[in-house]
């Protein structure tokens, strides 16, 4: 692995991006406060919350996950369904 260490002398990974070179496993991987916040896997599958990616877009929370998509006053934002069809 080779990784860019962001914390103080002796808490090496407080802060962290780091990148697996084996082969197969390839991911990058962003810490924060000692844990892993994000990877984005050798197929580009992305995870919050996780080191292990099973989806496109994987999000792991342990109290009450949620994702918020804001958009900015007097607009409403826009989620695309499987279908394709956009909804308000």
């Amino acid at each position: 692995m080779i990784a860019i260490n962001f914390g103080l002398s002796g808490d090496v990974d407080d802060g962290m991006i780091s990148y697996n070179t084996t082969s197969g496993s390839e991911a990058m991987q962003f810490t924060t406060n000692a844990a892993i916040r994000a990877t984005i896997d050798k197929d580009g599958k992305f995870g919050i919350g996780t080191a292990s990616v099973d989806e496109v877009l994987h999000v792991y929370g342990t109290s009450n996950p949620a994702i918020k998509i804001e958009a900015p006053a007097g607009q409403r934002p826009q989620i695309i369904s499987e279908s394709g069809d956009a909804t308000e």
